[in-house]
């Protein structure tokens, strides 16, 4: 084996499993590329077929360690046909994206969305995953089955690694200002700590955030910095110490998530509680409070899906 030809050098020549490898490199495992991909369903009127959604996925080519990955795109919904039931026995079958590429065996070079079926028997078995596929879901088939619902239906789907990548920052705010607050007894909303964010599904964020601040007069104190989205809690840091006057602490507070897709609103409060006379808190002119939520990375399936088989 020689060193190959760069990608795009000028007046080269460049082998299709060459750009393979280069879309390999780039997206390390295979994969479907957003939650709803390539989802396998029931139809709306139930029958022996299922719809799989439009969506994108890497397939890995698995009939040569240097084949790489095929990027194929499903633009619309495909009902596949799922066989006839035995009369006696169930079976699993499995809906698959599937390349063919004569260049490596047969004559198709094709990519197609095709169910792969099992043999009926008591305690029935997956058939064996052809060659170049990516498995998107498990049938079961029960004896005389004449329609397939959701219920028959198990997600196989994994992410590709691109879509498992952290994304970074999704929102930062900075209260650099200053801000006095009032002991009341209750939480304040700490300015510009705050972020509505419209997310995908199966993503996994990170809140952080950090106050400093100073007590104003009292024997002893206590402060809450909570993340809250809307009245839930998810998460809270405490600091209880002995009051010195101008003395200044600060307080951090992170939290992981995974939120479901849609809009979020995520804040960051304080509360004071005091064991010496009324007090204030605040966060001094020359002190910054932060909030930052940052996208560290999506999961290796879809939410309910057992992955490969």
């Amino acid at each position: 084996m020689t060193v190959r030809t760069p990608r795009w050098l000028q007046g080269g020549s460049h082998a299709a499993e060459d750009d393979r490898l280069l879309t390999a490199a780039l997206a390390t495992s295979a994969g479907v590329n957003s939650a709803a991909a390539l989802k396998v369903t029931q139809q709306t009127t139930p029958a022996m077929s299922v719809q799989v959604a439009a969506g994108s996925a890497f397939v890995a080519g698995t009939e040569s360690a240097l084949q790489g990955l095929y990027f194929v795109y499903n633009d619309a919904a495909v009902n596949v046909t799922i066989a006839a039931a035995d009369a006696t026995n169930p079976r699993r079958d499995l809906i698959v994206l599937r390349v063919k590429d004569a260049a490596y065996s047969g004559a198709a070079n094709s990519a197609t969305v095709e169910s792969v079926t099992g043999t009926p028997a008591a305690s029935p078995t997956l058939p064996a995953v052809p060659a170049n596929c990516h498995v998107l879901a498990e049938i079961a088939v029960a004896a005389a089955a004449t329609s397939i619902i959701d219920a028959n239906i198990t997600d196989r789907r994994e992410y590709s690694s691109l879509y498992q990548a952290p994304r970074g920052e999704l929102a930062y705010g900075a209260l650099g200002t200053g801000q006095t607050f009032p002991y009341s007894g209750s939480e304040d909303d700490i300015t510009n700590l705050s972020a509505t964010l419209t997310l995908d599904a199966d993503r996994k964020i990170l809140i952080s955030a950090e106050v400093p601040y100073r007590f104003g007069t009292g024997a002893t104190q206590t402060l809450w910095v909570r993340v809250r989205e809307g009245a839930t809690l998810l998460r809270v840091a405490t600091r209880y110490q002995t009051f010195i006057s101008n003395e200044r602490e600060r307080l951090v507070v992170s939290v992981r998530l995974t939120p479901s897709a849609g809009s979020h609103t995520y804040k960051v409060t304080g509360e004071a509680g005091i064991g010496g006379g009324p007090t204030t808190w605040q966060i001094e002119n020359d002190e910054t409070a932060t909030m930052i939520v940052e996208d560290i990375g999506g999961l290796t399936k879809p939410a309910g899906s057992s992955g490969q088989p």
